[in-house]
């Protein structure tokens, strides 16, 4: 399956089946329709893009991910394929080959397994679960304790994927199925967040779950770091399918007789969009030529943090261009700008990526 066919028939889907009225319905019914999504993706082989071909799945690389990415950030696709697809299987990619992680991802490939980050992605600590899960030693034997807040589709999920602190300092990451004794599943329904779950581990015992690794901090800060250009890519998307709306509008609506696409302030905002997105993309295309992990994190936080601020910058004046139009909840414009203010702070806001872009120029 070549890059173009995959992005052809993304393109292709979400304009005939899955387009952002379904996408809006999705978002106002209480979910109903996200079996019928998540499905949708493994039907397309979506789910096994970066899993090895020996495994069940197609062994593509992050550059592939992210021009998918870019077509479901157009689509304005719901978390569940970063949630399952992405964040879990790039953080499996680090794993050594040990057989509890062969099984597993051929038990993703074949559909058989749904998995979760039971992660917070707002830092790199804490996707690495450093301030969330620990291993605590007591005469029952070695235990997962801790919480995670703001964990996205688990409810949707078969299993979860804990990365747990040792007393080392290295991460010790495990596969947890939900009704684990010890697991606990809250929700949290947040209009300015969504819906989103707690996971609580409450002394589960390590030999009742399935250990895939242990890894060193630095390991996870890469994935993270990965993560973060993925993310990067839906906010790309989401961003050029905003700026099609005005741009569209402008095209067409008359203000004092003329089209406002020939008033010269309304051409230099469509250009300052133009240009934010450009230059977002060359961000991502550097971010995925680094060859090693101190060039992925400097290129990583450059990347998101630009893109963060060039999808709201898009958003918000292609809502000053299209007046009140693009602010009410019936439109397609207000569906985009939602999931591009939530994505700003997936993985990292633009505070957060500038001040470990600054970090790194002082250790230079």
């Amino acid at each position: 399956m070549s890059l173009e066919l995959i992005t052809a028939s993304a393109a292709k889907l979400f304009e005939k089946d899955f387009d952002l009225g379904f996408m809006r319905s999705f978002r106002a019914s209480g979910q109903h329709e996200k079996a019928q999504l998540l499905r949708m993706c493994q039907e397309m082989g979506w789910h096994g893009l970066v899993i090895d071909e020996d495994r069940g799945g197609f062994g593509y690389q992050l550059d592939v991910l992210c021009a998918l990415l870019q077509e479901l950030g157009r689509a304005a696709f719901p978390t569940l394929y970063f949630s399952h697809f992405v964040a879990p299987l790039l953080t499996l990619d680090s794993v050594t080959g040990s057989p509890a992680k062969q099984r597993l991802l051929e038990a993703i490939a074949n559909c058989e397994s749904t998995p979760v980050m039971a992660t917070n992605s707002s830092t790199a600590e804490s996707f690495a679960g450093v301030a969330a899960f620990r291993i605590e030693e007591a005469a029952a034997g070695a235990s997962i304790c801790g919480s995670a807040e703001l964990v996205c589709d688990v409810d949707s999920a078969t299993l979860l994927i804990v990365p747990a602190l040792r007393s080392d300092g290295k991460i010790a990451l495990f596969a947890v199925e939900k009704d684990q004794p010890g697991v606990h599943i809250g929700e949290r329904v947040d209009q300015a967040y969504g819906r989103t779950f707690s996971v609580t581990c409450s002394s589960v015992l390590v030999g009742d779950v399935t250990e895939l690794d242990v890894l060193p901090q630095s390991t996870l800060r890469d994935v993270y770091s990965r993560c973060a250009i993925a993310q990067s890519a839906v906010l790309i998307g989401n961003a050029q399918r905003a700026m099609t709306f005005a741009v569209e509008h402008i095209l067409v609506r008359k203000q004092f007789g003329k089209l406002l696409a020939e008033f010269q302030a309304v051409q230099h905002q469509a250009a300052d969009m133009y240009r934010a997105v450009d230059v977002a993309q060359l961000f991502m295309r550097e971010a995925l030529e680094q060859p090693d992990s101190d060039g992925l994190l400097e290129s990583a936080s450059c990347c998101k943090a630009w893109t963060n601020d060039a999808a709201f910058q898009v958003s918000a004046t292609s809502h000053q261009l299209m007046g009140g139009t693009g602010y009410m909840q019936e439109t397609n414009l207000q569906l985009l700008t939602s999931l591009a203010i939530r994505g700003q702070y997936e993985f990292g806001s633009a505070d957060y990526h500038r001040e470990v872009v600054a970090t790194l120029a002082l250790r230079k």
